[in-house]
């Protein structure tokens, strides 16, 4: 997420937008380049991934994440 206090918001309302339901979800304590992550449990992986690409976000794997 970039920073700020409406990506969040911005991230909920697209999945909202695009009724795919989530789970379960926590901030990551790890900045991957230097911005804030959230990892998502949501009901379709692939629908999320293209909505949020569409929107803008930049979805990470486990390797981009891992040390």
């Amino acid at each position: 997420l970039k920073e700020g206090p409406t990506e969040l918001g911005k991230l909920l309302a697209a999945l909202l937008a695009a009724d795919i339901n989530i789970f379960g979800s926590y901030a990551l304590l790890t900045r991957p380049r230097g911005r804030t992550a959230l990892a998502l449990h949501v009901e379709d992986n692939e629908c999320a991934i293209s909505v949020l690409n569409q929107h803008g976000f930049q979805i990470l794997g486990q390797s981009d994440i891992s040390r």
